[in-house]
């Protein structure tokens, strides 16, 4: 009986140490390839492009229950020697409303990063404080989820800028063999 009450004692203790090494429920874990070390990694510091223009917007295909409409700038899209995908995001409401953003993806742990907004006279105001986050897979992140795993993240990430504005046009990234 000793041993037994030994035995499960170990294994609570053990529990904790366990659980730490599990993604966070929503969480979207990095590739399985990213080895968690970003000691010579350095972030380009890039200019917001210019305000973008309809005919250059193509809208995101995210599911009959969105209400908003998520549009990309495929003129800006853009891939640094960083390895970000940069790009413009236009936010159309379901109230009217109009967000439009220079973002950027670093496909290669899951993030995500807003570097400026528009003012209402259509200038950018850059975000100095803007940090890297997480992309977690709940509702409102799910354009964030839908550009990392279905449009520019693929494999790693884009191999051309090319490449994502075919995915635009697709609705997938030409990488996604099978998409039904």
């Amino acid at each position: 009986m000793r041993r037994l009450l030994a035995l499960f004692a170990a294994a609570l203790l053990a529990l904790p140490v366990a659980a730490k090494d599990l993604p966070m429920a929503g969480s979207n874990p990095p590739p399985l390839d990213y080895k968690g070390t970003d000691e010579e990694w350095k972030e380009q510091s890039i200019a917001p492009p210019a305000y973008p223009k309809d005919a250059d917007l193509v809208a995101l295909q995210l599911g009959p229950t969105e209400r908003n409409q998520f549009l990309v700038d495929a003129s800006s899209i853009s891939i640094g020697s960083d390895e970000i995908v940069r790009y413009i995001l236009v936010i159309r409401t379901s109230g009217g409303a109009l967000n439009v953003n220079y973002e950027g993806l670093r496909c290669k742990t899951g993030e995500h990063k807003i570097y400026a907004v528009t003012r209402s006279d259509g200038s950018w105001r850059v975000l100095p404080k803007a940090e890297w986050k997480p992309i977690e897979n709940i509702t409102m992140n799910r354009y964030k989820v839908a550009l990392n795993r279905e449009y520019f993240c693929i494999d790693g990430g884009l191999h051309s800028a090319d490449e994502g504005r075919q995915a635009l046009k697709l609705g997938h990234n030409p990488r996604i063999k099978n998409t039904n």
